[in-house]
């Protein structure tokens, strides 16, 4: 102390060594800091990994979400438009009973009663919004779980259509898979990171959590006894089985090949009913086998390289297969699988027992009864369910739930009905504008594959194309169609290759159409024959064209340029080129009297052009997200518009004043169509959801135009 004393105040301090020290006490602090933070961070990882114990991170709102359990018709949106077509089904899932059926769009979750001849919607459950990536019923049926994109997850009480909870389970990232447990008291789910969590269904609380960072979980499967689960993941084409008590990652398989090639046909990972046996299916080499596993051999004896001691059966890996769909009948002996047929296999030895379907393609959704005597297909291009025997193929019922992915929409001449149609498939739906019910689902009578091109108004023809490859070119085969019986009109003769676009003249005598290679090409009717009358030199990529009123003119549509080319049909000759002067121009037609062409472009503007005069004037709508689509009233006395937010405008088409305009939708419109008296809009979107709006519901005061 005495030292210390006088180092400090009887002799001068040295200036050099007290900075000396002051540097080497804040590096050792600095030093501290940095291991305090690697300790956490080490401690975090590891949490990332499995923590069965933790508690939830997430926030449970107990807000009630908008649910719908009296269905009447006509179904009104949020802001007053009928709604006709729900949108394209993004998942579905069937109730342990077979009794429900629940279907997600962009509209949200609709739940259906299919135990009688046709669909009963029962109820309809809006989630704010956000569109519903993945769902699941629980083992009595009782609760559904919902995913989205958003990484939210809501549990639903069916029968009293309660909202048991909704949380953001995965911050953001979106649910990709979900599976009750057995006994139904937990929950997991996966989403697009490859991140696995399990959930306590009764208080929301997160029990689990695993991670191998595999990317996308596509397959996710607790084991029957609840004390393993199974997942299955995107990026590396892998399939791991955990124990959940445990805590531990007891088998992990990677295939090998062409892992990246799953984005096309998702790979797919379940247990058997009677969890004694494994189903995946993967990406290996130049096929896509499913092989069948042993789940008695996951045992700490049984080394993981050595697959045969795991591997039961592989069906299709020396035929070159790839199977779409695949799932155990519910007694766990045979596999149902489906791709061009609909096959039944052994799930011991992989021995095909027989074909149920012949050329059935891609069938989204394949699945047997509870009780094995049974099976229900979905084909997406159709919108169509289809129970059949399991023993032998036979159809039973077929039903369809109105869902059209419309590729056009069309008001019928009677101004009470419209008809939409499947961009793909040859599917056409039919609605009543005043009950808002679908009244006709004609479907062309083919097997092929059919592309909608074009509609005649006039006679209620549809123009399709089927694609066909021969010495390694495009061709197609072009046939007209009755819209109300199905049946086969006529197939077009003299051009084969596939058209990007076309049109009916109004008399329905003539067809003229745009193919990839820029030639117009027109047949008459009467004799099934056509000819390229010219071709569109100045363009590339030409994807559209629009026939004037008086089919006098027409005008062809670069999907490269934005350019719009203006021909006279008669002479051949071009009559001025439209350059795109403020934007990519998407969207081209007629005004109703014949004298312009406008052409809507990505910066929210309308351009018309008069024909003879070339004179241009602009109107500018004001919306924040750039236009899709546009329709002039035949009167002219105003346009509809609606841009990406999917906010329907109305302009006056003389003053190029804003009118009116509706709140904004969850999507954008796809096309878009006004009734022939002017006093309704009829729009829909990519997804086939079809809104009709009411004009003079969606005025400004002192505003009304008479139609």
């Amino acid at each position: 102390m005495r030292k210390f004393y006088n180092l400090m105040f009887k002799r001068r301090l040295d200036p050099r060594m007290f900075m000396t020290g002051v540097m080497i006490a804040v590096i050792v602090v600095l030093i501290l800091l940095a291991l305090m933070t690697i300790v956490q961070s080490k401690k975090k990882a590891a949490n990332l990994v499995v923590s069965s114990r933790a508690n939830s991170e997430v926030e449970i709102d107990h807000r009630e979400l908008s649910i719908i359990d009296r269905i009447e018709y006509p179904i009104r949106g949020d802001s007053g438009e009928t709604i006709l077509g729900f949108g394209k089904i993004e998942t579905l899932v069937l109730s342990p009973d077979w009794k429900r059926l629940a279907t997600g769009c962009d509209m949200g979750v609709f739940l259906w009663d299919i135990t009688g001849e046709q669909p009963a919607l029962l109820k309809w459950f809006q989630n704010q919004n956000e569109a519903p990536k993945s769902l699941t019923f629980s083992p009595d049926g009782k609760l559904l779980a919902q995913g989205n994109n958003e990484g939210s997850l809501t549990l639903w009480d069916v029968v009293s259509g309660k909202t048991l909870f909704h949380i953001n389970a995965h911050l953001g990232a979106a649910i990709t898979r979900l599976d009750f447990s057995s006994d139904g008291a937990r929950l997991a789910t996966g989403d697009m990171n490859g991140l696995v969590k399990i959930w306590d269904v009764r208080t929301a609380k997160r029990i689990g959590r695993f991670s191998d960072d595999s990317g996308r979980i596509t397959a996710i499967s607790f084991s029957p006894d609840g004390r393993h689960l199974l997942t299955d993941s995107a990026a590396t084409n892998s399939l791991n089985v955990w124990d959940i008590e445990k805590e531990a990652l007891i088998f992990s398989k990677q295939a090998k090949g062409l892992g990246n090639m799953h984005f096309l046909i998702p790979p797919t990972a379940i247990f058997s009913p009677n969890g004694k046996r494994i189903l995946s299916r993967h990406v290996i080499e130049s096929t896509q086998p499913i092989v069948v596993w042993d789940v008695n051999a996951f045992d700490e004896t049984c080394e993981i390289e050595r697959e045969t001691c795991l591997q039961l059966a592989s069906i299709g890996r020396t035929e070159n297969f790839w199977f779409h769909n695949a799932s155990f009948s519910p007694d766990g002996i045979s596999i149902l699988t489906t791709w061009e047929d609909t096959e039944l296999w052994d799930a011991e030895t992989g021995a095909r027992l027989r074909v149920l379907e012949k050329d059935n393609f891609l069938i989204d959704y394949a699945a047997c009864s509870p009780d094995g005597q049974q099976y229900l297909t979905f084909d997406s291009r159709t919108n169509l369910f289809t129970f059949r025997e399991l023993e032998t193929g036979k159809v039973i019922r077929s039903f369809n739930l109105y869902y059209s992915t419309a590729g056009r929409t069309y008001f019928l001449p009677d101004g009470r009905h419209i008809l939409s149609g499947t961009m793909v498939g040859g599917q056409t739906f039919i609605w009543d504008v005043e009950s808002g019910r679908c009244a006709q689902t004609p479907s062309l009578k083919t097997k092929e594959t059919q592309h909608t091109i074009a509609y005649s108004s006039d006679k209620q023809w549809l123009l399709t194309q089927s694609l066909s490859l021969k010495n390694n070119a495009r061709h197609s085969i072009f046939t007209i169609w009755d819209v109300q019986s199905g049946e086969k009109v006529q197939t077009l003769k003299g051009h084969t290759i596939p058209l990007n676009h076309g049109v009916f003249s109004k008399d329905g005598s003539k067809v003229i159409g745009v193919d990839q290679k820029n030639a117009i090409v027109i047949w008459d009717l009467q004799t099934g024959k056509g000819a390229v009358s010219f071709v569109c030199r100045q363009l590339s990529s030409a994807n559209r064209l629009a026939l004037s009123p008086n089919e006098q003119w027409i005008a062809i549509h670069s999907a490269r340029s934005g350019d719009v080319e203006l021909w006279d049909i008669q002479a051949g000759a071009l009559i001025r080129i439209l350059q795109q002067q403020y934007g990519f121009m998407h969207h081209i037609f007629f005004t109703p009297d014949g004298e312009s062409i406008a052409a809507v472009n990505e910066k929210d503007r309308l351009q018309i052009t008069a024909i003879v005069s070339g004179a241009t004037r602009e109107i500018t709508f004001g919306n924040k997200n750039p236009l899709k689509t546009i329709a002039i009233s035949p009167n002219q006395n105003y346009a509809a518009a609606k841009g990406k937010d999917g906010r329907l405008t109305l302009l006056n088409y003389e003053t190029m004043k804003i009118i009116g305009r509706t709140p904004p939708t969850v999507s954008i419109a796809y096309c878009a169509a006004v009734s022939s008296d002017g006093r309704q809009v009829l729009t829909s979107d990519p997804n086939g959801c079809i809104r009709l709006w009411n004009v003079s519901n969606h005025l400004a005061p002192n505003s009304t135009p008479t139609p």
